[in-house]
């Protein structure tokens, strides 16, 4: 295939006419200096990143904006030039946190605790990545997870198993696990406009991957906590699929006690990134 016949198959896939007509029928340009069409063809392609870079330079701004607003009250003599292992990493990802307000947050903590003599030696190389893995919807669980200083927040697997497992006193559906089959992992009894639930127990699952919290299955809080699982969505839907199982005689859905723990490294974490926003 000529370089002319697959430059009309890329050209046709962009999505400016000005582009396509550039790239087909290339304005004429001097002798010995006119661009090669697959140069000229990939400088295209690549133009919406490029004007992405030029962005996530004048976020750079903004960062220094955040951080200094965060440093305001620390005595000049405290702030010290952060390690470029874990600044230079940090302003990159910050530039590329695609808006998100709850991400640049985090950003900004840690690069602020990062020029802290009090904090900088807490501040760990790590953090860049951790948060680079983070959803903005991520960080508002971490957030909710760390309010009022809790060390545990009550989760429920949902089960279908024999009617005969025990149960607690007070929660009907809520029971201990026996023989059966898992259907849903992880509910976390929260609510947010805009977000399905689902995405909020993906989320505590990603906190648990990258070591910030640790789910439990065994593990369970206070009992009190665990009100209002059953009138939650995602129960009432299976509720709602089960009910005419051949077998519901038998079986029946049960929510199974669970929980999620802040592990050392959450902790580290919070203390450093989400310094200004835990204790409001």
């Amino acid at each position: 295939m000529s370089d002319s016949s697959v430059l009309k198959d890329i050209a046709s896939e962009l999505p400016l006419k000005e582009a396509y007509q550039d790239l087909v029928h290339p304005t004429a340009s001097a002798i010995g200096q006119t661009v090669s069409l697959p140069f000229r063809a990939v400088n295209i392609l690549l133009t919406p990143i490029s004007k992405w870079v030029l962005q996530g330079e004048a976020n750079l701004n903004e960062m220094t904006k955040l951080v200094s607003e965060k440093v305001k009250d620390i005595p000049t003599e405290k702030l010290v030039e952060p390690e470029a292992y874990v600044a230079v990493p940090a302003m990159q990802a910050f530039s590329y946190s695609m808006n998100s307000d709850e991400l640049k947050n985090l950003y900004a903590n840690l690069l602020a605790s990062a020029i802290n003599s009090d904090t900088k030696p807490q501040v760990h190389p790590a953090y860049v990545e951790i948060i680079r893995q983070m959803s903005p919807l991520d960080a508002r669980a971490l957030e909710y997870f760390s309010q009022n200083g809790r060390t545990a927040i009550p989760l429920c697997n949902i089960r279908w198993q024999r009617k005969s497992s025990p149960c607690w006193t007070g929660f009907q559906k809520l029971r201990l696990e026996m023989n059966g089959s898992p259907v849903y992992f992880h509910l976390v009894n929260a609510s947010e406009d805009g977000v399905e639930p689902s995405d909020i127990s993906l989320s505590f699952e990603n906190l648990d991957r990258l070591g910030l919290i640790q789910i439990v299955d065994d593990y369970t809080v206070n009992r009190d906590f665990y009100n209002g699982f059953e009138e939650h969505p995602i129960f009432e839907f299976y509720e709602q699929l089960y009910a005419n199982h051949p077998e519901s005689d038998k079986f029946e859905l049960a929510l199974l006690p669970a929980a999620a723990r802040i592990t050392s490294l959450g902790k580290a974490f919070c203390e450093i990134c989400l310094s200004d926003t835990v204790n409001k």
